[in-house]
């Protein structure tokens, strides 16, 4: 096993879910590899995941069955009321409802359940706000930040330097 792969089957820890067979992960590691598979970014799977793990810990937080194979449309529904009276942001809710239809969609594909209880669930997309650019003159200051020899202003000045030229996302530089 790569240390990718090792990365990529750690990110939910479903040992508190009762799934109907003896291995209680054994749905959710074979999703993984699934998504694996198909291609899909690491830090998507883990995010991925890390849902799965967010909605267990919720459904037996709440006194619902934490079986994966008996959740209900009324049990993702009422998660995600949940999140809204909590005020989780859209993008969060979106991410979430993201997993758990593909999850859903693939033990319906695996033929363990009948329906998807996601199917008829619909969580709103936000609007992108435009990213702004940075004028010269900003740069320019943001640069001055980090003039000095020392180690961090170094490290910072160089960080500064490849997102401007990568255009990287923030939370994609930190990963």
């Amino acid at each position: 096993v790569t240390r990718k792969v090792r990365f990529l089957m750690t990110g939910a820890n479903v040992s508190h879910l009762s799934l109907v067979h003896d291995d209680s992960a054994g749905y959710v590691d074979s999703w993984k590899r699934h998504l694996l598979a198909e291609d899909y970014r690491p830090l998507t799977i883990w995010t991925y995941g890390k849902c799965l793990d967010a909605f267990g810990k919720w459904l037996e937080n709440s006194g619902r069955s934490t079986d994966l194979l008996l959740v209900s449309r009324r049990d993702c529904e009422a998660w995600f009321a949940h999140m809204t009276e909590a005020g989780n942001a859209s993008n969060t809710k979106r991410s979430r409802w993201s997993a758990m239809r593909n999850f859903f969609g693939w033990l319906v594909a695996e033929d363990e359940i009948a329906t998807n209880p996601m199917e008829r669930i619909a969580v709103k997309r936000e609007a992108n706000e435009d990213t702004r650019i940075l004028t010269e003159d900003e740069i320019t200051q943001l640069l001055a930040t980090c003039d000095g020899k020392a180690f961090n202003e170094r490290r910072d000045r160089a960080i500064i330097l490849f997102m401007l030229t990568t255009g990287v996302r923030k939370f994609e530089c930190a990963a």
